[in-house]
């Protein structure tokens, strides 16, 4: 008779880590992108001085803002790799 719990445990330890990493590559993907796009969509509009209808301090509280949001979501993904 062959034990067969150490390699079923093994089993479902690569499956769990499977799982997350693909939650990980998802996030990256997908939600990390999100307040990426926002950062450099304006830093553009600074850069390029386009009249949007905002003043310059609102737009680097939007990018303060998607700084913070984009460090909550890596500092998430770092939790998950725990």
């Amino acid at each position: 008779m062959i034990d067969l719990t150490e390699s079923l445990e093994r089993m479902n330890q690569i499956e769990m880590q499977d799982k997350a990493l693909k939650d990980i590559s998802w996030t990256q993907s997908h939600v990390v992108r999100a307040p990426l796009a926002n950062l450099l969509g304006f830093i553009y509009l600074l850069e390029e001085n386009i009249d949007t209808g905002l003043s310059d301090k609102e737009i680097i509280d939007h990018i303060g803002a998607s700084a913070k949001r984009l460090d909550e979501i890596i500092r998430d993904i770092v939790s998950k790799t725990n």
